[in-house]
């Protein structure tokens, strides 16, 4: 069900030539552009007072006053109340019924502030929300006293009791929210706030393209971040595949270090010098104080296996000298490669156990240390880069939850202006001119294509026919 929209502006002396410019559209060139000329005839004024409103108001304070009293220059005298309600509620309604509205409105007002105190009832036709304004001079008791007429108590009771008044008279409409937060602007603070919408829409626009560039950079700084994860992979694996190396040539050279102990030149070992086997000059020989005689063939038997003996004994005398001069020799060699280790190991000095000159493990460790500050700045950054990142993605939330706030007062604002100012229907017209002017301009296009296609046509035939 629709809700009844009234509210009250309080009229001062220097207002009311103003609201009569406004009411009576007495200038064609309104500052509300919401206004369509062309419909102002169609206004009207319930009360059908003639003359000025500031002399009419005059007229009705004069004849009610009591008392030489004058009226204070800053004295409010009339309240102006805005009747309307939303677009749903005027959408279906004929002619008839929506006056019907407006003039059981304004019997109300009248039974209740009198008809004599009733300055204008003007009800507005040509803006987007049928309304209308209602003047009341707020007198009581010979005396002009808005604060008296229309106090709190007072305001609340016309909202509770005008809309219950409509409804018995027939119309499906309620009263507004009770302590609603929801504010009536004037034309120029609804395009204040009109201009505060835009730039706050740009500015999430902003907002917007900033996060889609840091989220782009955010991927830049972890697909490089990926590409240095994997640089650093692959030199940790070339690093192992080093230090593997490096291990094999140590144990090379521990066990070749191992084998090489002694440094002395060796020494040469001789056979003992074969003695001779001795030959009696006679054959005979003592034992136990006897003499013996010996057959010839058994001493010439004796004397061979001796000196075959002797001959086996001096081959392996000359077998033992030869591998003698050959270990010497083999000796030697180890001492001078034992010698030529040391001074290669002294023109290429080792300071650790990865057994590489110094210089290139010093360049190796050198762009190590150098690649691993380059990967903590980066770390650090992209650490840097992830707060920045997570700070304005809260801001953009912050920023989203403020423009769905704001979205939901500027089209409650919006709303309550359109109704208040009756500019739905200039809309709805502009919009539809659009959308006729758009129709007219595809079927131009679409003309001009089929008149295209014909002529391509015509010319084909024609190129058929020769």
């Amino acid at each position: 069900m629709s809700m009844l929209a009234a509210r009250m502006q309080k009229m001062k002396a220097n207002n009311l030539a103003g609201i009569e410019r406004h009411n009576k559209r007495i200038y064609k060139n309104h500052s509300n552009e919401d206004i369509d000329g062309e419909l102002s005839y169609l206004n009207y004024d319930l009360m059908n007072r003639q003359g000025k409103y500031a002399d009419v108001v005059k007229e009705i304070i004069e004849s009610q006053k009591e008392g030489n009293r004058a009226i204070r220059s800053d004295a409010v005298l009339v309240n102006e109340w805005i009747i309307t309600s939303d677009k749903a509620f005027f959408k279906d309604m004929n002619p008839e019924e929506r006056d019907r509205f407006f003039q059981e409105a304004t019997n109300w007002f009248k039974e209740r502030y009198g008809q004599q105190n009733i300055a204008y009832a003007q009800v507005h036709l040509d803006e987007r929300t049928p309304h209308m304004h209602l003047g009341v001079v707020p007198m009581r008791d010979g005396k002009l006293s808005a604060k008296t007429v229309f106090n709190r108590q007072e305001l609340r009771a016309i909202q509770e009791e005008l809309p219950k008044h409509l409804q018995e008279k027939g119309f499906e409409i309620q009263r507004g929210k009770e302590e609603s937060e929801r504010k009536h602007l004037s034309v120029p603070e609804y395009k204040e706030a009109k201009e505060e919408a835009k730039k706050l829409k740009e500015e999430t626009k902003k907002i917007v393209s900033k996060a889609s560039q840091i989220a782009d950079f955010h991927d830049n700084i972890q697909e490089r971040v990926k590409t240095l994860k994997e640089a650093n992979k692959a030199l940790e694996s070339e690093i192992k595949r080093k230090k593997e190396l490096i291990k094999e040539h140590t144990q090379r050279v521990e066990k070749l270090t191992s084998e090489v102990k002694a440094k002395n030149p060796p020494k040469l070992y001789h056979a003992n010098k074969v003695e001779p086997i001795y030959e009696p000059k006679f054959k005979v020989e003592k034992l136990r104080g006897r003499t013996l005689k010996i057959d010839v063939d058994e001493y010439n038997k004796m004397l061979n296996s001796q000196r075959k003996y002797q001959e086996i004994h001096e081959r392996l005398v000359d077998n033992f000298n030869h591998l003698a001069e050959k270990y010497y020799r083999v000796k030697n060699n180890r001492n001078l490669l034992a010698s030529e280790l040391e001074r290669v190991t002294k023109a290429l000095p080792i300071q650790n156990e990865y057994f590489v000159p110094v210089t290139e493990l010093q360049k190796a460790q050198k762009e190590i240390q150098e690649r691993d500050k380059i990967i903590q700045a980066k770390d650090k950054i992209i650490e840097e880069q992830e707060e920045h990142i997570n700070s304005l993605e809260k801001t953009i939330m912050r920023c989203a939850e403020f423009i769905r706030d704001m979205r939901k007062q500027a089209f409650d604002l919006v709303n309550d202006l359109a109704q208040r100012m009756k500019i739905v229907p200039l809309v709805n017209k502009l919009i539809q001119q659009e959308k006729e002017q758009k129709q007219i301009q595809v079927d131009m296009e679409g003309k001009k294509s089929e008149l295209s296609r014909k002529q391509k046509s015509r010319a084909d035939d024609w190129k058929m026919e020769r």
